[in-house]
């Protein structure tokens, strides 16, 4: 092989590798160099408030379908944290601090807000109670989160979204409704879907992912606004 096509070669692998820590979609930069973690953020601009994301149990983060880009584009910085451990929120834990300090100047730490499906919301959970955290939570999103959890008297704000026949069944159906309108305290605000999804398929199933996208996001801009 002549020198031209071994300095294409390099030149090729270098782009390889290029596109498989950022891919650009539109306006958007997708960062994926750290396997279990997507980051997604506006290519251009100042600081912008924090989204984390936390799957259901047994899901993974691709499972929020594109929602997650979606909120890039509304002008967020967004973690979607893939995890395997059922046990304790160190490994969220850890992946929010990793990030907030690989972007410093682009995630605004005193503005985050947490995203969590089911377990995922069951582990996020801890990390409110968490005084010493590097960042400020100003909110939280709880999809069908069906363990009991523990959280500060003087929580942030709170979505509590349900779904009234949740398909993992009886157990599923009451106790995701007796968390968010019974056990957590306000500030909150309740929405009961009438449907069957359960936790993160609430925002990438067709029946139910417009509306439920539409009252997360005014949610998030809301409480994270400058």
């Amino acid at each position: 092989m002549g020198k031209s096509g071994r300095v294409f070669l390099v030149l090729l692998s270098v782009l390889v590798l290029a596109a498989s820590a950022y891919c650009a979609g539109g306006a958007i930069l997708v960062d994926k160099r750290i396997p279990t973690i997507d980051v997604l953020f506006q290519a251009s601009g100042g600081k912008l408030p924090v989204v984390v994301f936390a799957h259901n149990g047994g899901a993974k983060k691709e499972d929020w379908s594109d929602y997650p880009h979606e909120l890039a584009e509304e002008g967020f910085f967004v973690i979607n944290i893939g995890w395997t451990d059922n046990n304790g929120s160190d490994d969220l834990a850890s992946a929010i601090d990793t990030i907030l300090k690989k972007y410093p100047n682009r995630a605004d730490s005193s503005r985050v807000a947490f995203v969590g499906g089911c377990h995922g919301g069951v582990k996020m959970a801890p990390l409110m109670n968490a005084a010493s955290a590097p960042y400020q939570l100003k909110a939280a999103v709880f999809l069908s989160v069906s363990e009991m959890i523990s959280l500060p008297k003087d929580h942030v704000p709170i979505l509590g979204i349900y779904s009234t026949d949740d398909h993992l069944g009886d157990y599923y159906k009451s106790f995701t409704k007796k968390l968010v309108e019974e056990i957590i305290q306000e500030p909150k605000k309740v929405v009961a879907f009438t449907g069957t999804p359960h936790g993160n398929e609430l925002v990438a199933q067709p029946a139910s992912k417009d509306s439920i996208r539409k009252e997360i996001t005014a949610w998030l801009k809301e409480y994270t606004k400058a």
